[in-house]
């Protein structure tokens, strides 16, 4: 592949390595003057060159490889007759005046003194300066160049890889290829079942077919922007539907929680009122205990002073009474009976946990919704592959 540039075509003028005879020094001196008096001079012709080879050759400096400005990669000319951009110039310069001044030891010579510099192509020397260095003459060739190329319409032509310098102006059907005209002669006969037809012929043919699936292709691309489009509502509605889910869930818990709040509070007060009443039970059987011990130890004193007296009748009255109190002894049923309240608590966890277990479900629904009837509206007139 090359690039064809073009001033008013007229003819075509390859672009070759400079000769190595005797008889043409001048060309090998300056392998593009006579290209640049003939353009200078008005000679219309059209160039076939290779872009990228021309640019590195002529348009760039051979130390940065930057391509050449004219105000800030100035090309400048050494005696030597080689170019290089001006700031390269100016750093090697002043990388040889650091070097020099190391190796003397003095401070006598400094950036901006005299100093030999080496020519980095050809490493031929001379004595300059810096201010000698900006002063170079610009190499007005290669100025030259970059007004021609930035003024001259530039156009690709594919090139045969089988034949040299042939382009491909034909293309074989069967083959589904160009071909050059070189090929239609070696290798894609018409006898061999090839069939070669001009590449204009062959766009002005294929054009349509072509036009149409690049329709059909743009088509199915409008398509999938706007299915893409549906699918990012639908990833919004779906996290719309995660936050409502998340919220139903966690008022769903919240209510249980209650429920088992209210039901353990409940729960307490019964255990207390329960335990409340057994002991105010015992403590009221304990304090008629105290109080039938008090009385029996009063009847007791009596009966010994009556005893001591020798007071018959008081003796009998007391023995009276004392078989009275006897008939009507206090029952106490953990004691006589062995029979003892004991409180418990029933909370059949294992079925409360197997339905938390089962509590709840996420049902999934499949539904037509209102974005891909609009969707498919938007899309009744376009011609798409299924996605």
């Amino acid at each position: 592949m090359a690039s064809v540039c073009s001033n008013d075509k007229e003819e075509f003028l390859r672009v070759k390595p400079p000769t190595t005879s005797s008889e043409d020094s001048s060309v090998k001196a300056d392998p593009y003057a006579l290209q640049l008096d003939q353009l200078a001079a008005g000679i219309r012709r059209s160039i076939v060159l290779d872009e990228e080879v021309f640019e590195e050759t002529f348009l760039r400096c051979m130390i940065c490889r930057d391509r050449y400005e004219e105000n800030v990669k100035i090309p400048k000319i050494l005696p030597c007759h080689h170019s290089f951009c001006l700031p390269c110039l100016l750093q090697l310069y002043q990388s040889e005046c650091t070097q020099s001044s190391s190796l003397r030891h003095s401070r006598s010579v400094g950036v901006g003194g005299a100093i030999s510099f080496q020519c980095p192509s050809c490493r031929n020397s001379f004595m300059t300066s810096e201010s000698h260095v900006i002063q170079l003459p610009t190499d007005h060739r290669v100025v030259q160049l970059l007004d021609f190329v930035r003024h001259t319409n530039t156009y690709t032509v594919n090139f045969c890889s089988k034949h040299h310098l042939q382009p491909l102006n034909f293309f074989c059907e069967p083959c589904i290829k160009p071909v050059c005209r070189d090929c239609t002669v070696l290798d894609h006969k018409e006898r061999h079942g090839h069939m070669v037809m001009d590449v204009d012929e062959a766009l002005k043919k294929y054009r349509p077919v072509l036009e149409l699936a690049v329709t059909n292709m743009e088509n199915e691309a409008t398509s999938l922007l706007s299915k893409k489009g549906t699918l990012e509502c639908m990833v919004k509605s779906i996290e719309s539907n995660h936050d409502i889910l998340m919220q139903q869930i966690k008022d769903a818990f919240r209510v249980i929680r209650e429920a088992l709040d209210t039901r353990e509070h409940d729960l307490m007060e019964m255990t207390e009122q329960n335990i409340s009443r057994e002991k105010h039970r015992i403590t009221s059987i304990v304090e008629k205990m105290e109080e039938r011990q008090k009385a029996i130890n009063k009847e007791c004193v009596k009966l010994r002073e009556a005893l001591t007296d020798s007071n018959i009748e008081e003796m009998f009255n007391l023995h009276e009474s004392l078989k009275k109190a006897a008939k009507n002894p206090i029952r106490v049923r953990e004691l006589d009976d062995g029979l003892q309240t004991q409180l418990s608590f029933h909370s059949s966890l294992d079925l409360l946990l197997e339905r938390i277990d089962n509590f709840g479900d996420i049902a999934a629904q499949v539904t037509m919704n209102s974005l891909t009837k609009e969707t498919n509206a938007s899309n009744s007139h376009l011609t798409s592959s299924d996605c």
